[in-house]
């Protein structure tokens, strides 16, 4: 399936299931799961998922072919949970979350490292200018 197809199916399927279309609240609430899994399907790229979307509420072919779609979304969905539970597990080591934990140790010991760190970066702005300026007398020089 190309990609116009696959996003003619999924502008079908929005069709389907908008909760515009919902003829009480009961049912808007059930469109808005349908709507959001449909929309998480595509942003993922997951033909399966909106083949998936596609067979529900309708007789989706033969039981083989249905088990064949859920444990193809059954593999889709512990393949995310490893990807997210990696994520977590490394979470410790991005730069924002080890940034936050000095800040909250400078803190503790009464500093404030985002006021010193600024203050180092004012200095080395200063520096650097002067620098620039110092190369840019020389260069006017050799003129």
């Amino acid at each position: 399936m190309d990609e116009k197809q696959f996003k003619r199916l999924y502008r079908q399927l929005a069709r389907r299931y908008h909760p515009d279309l919902a003829r009480d609240q009961e049912e808007r609430e059930i469109r808005n799961v349908q709507m959001a899994a449909l929309n998480e399907a595509y942003e993922a790229g997951s033909l399966i998922e909106l083949a998936a979307l596609a067979g529900a509420g309708e007789v989706a072919g033969t039981d083989q072919q249905l088990i064949s779609v859920l444990e193809k979304e059954l593999a889709n969905v512990r393949r995310r949970t490893m990807l997210i539970q990696n994520e977590l597990e490394n979470l410790h080591n991005l730069p924002t979350v080890e940034l936050s934990l000095q800040v909250k140790v400078a803190r503790r010991s009464g500093r404030d490292l985002l006021a010193e760190m600024a203050r180092d970066l004012k200095g080395q702005i200063a520096r650097k200018t002067v620098e620039r300026d110092f190369l840019k007398d020389q260069f006017e020089k050799l003129r």
